[in-house]
């Protein structure tokens, strides 16, 4: 279990500069400004998951059901944002942008 959180700890900056350079490229190419609250969508949900996976492995919390619920309930969260990103993008993406986006 204690890999679960390591590896939450490590992707999440990773999946947070990809969306950032992702929506900046985007942005140029004038594409909706929904993709705004997007973004700041994945940077609140990546803050919270980084604190929560930092703070259970320093209290090493890592066994109990609740702690691994919460824990996917905020990948599932991300998992959805990203998905939505996907479908607000759809019509302004290169094959680039769209493996980017598969890829994370």
């Amino acid at each position: 279990m204690i890999f679960l959180f390591e590896g939450a700890l490590r992707s999440i900056p990773f999946n947070t500069i990809l969306a950032l350079l992702l929506t900046l490229d985007l942005l140029k190419k004038k594409a909706s400004p929904q993709l705004i609250i997007w973004i700041l969508l994945i940077i609140a949900n990546s803050i919270i998951r980084w604190f929560f996976c930092h703070y259970v492995l320093i209290k090493h919390l890592y066994a109990t059901p609740k702690i691994l619920t919460v824990f996917v309930l905020l990948t599932f969260i991300m998992g959805t944002i990203w998905g939505s990103g996907y479908l607000l993008m759809l019509h302004g993406i290169s094959i680039l942008q769209e493996f980017i986006i598969i890829l994370v």
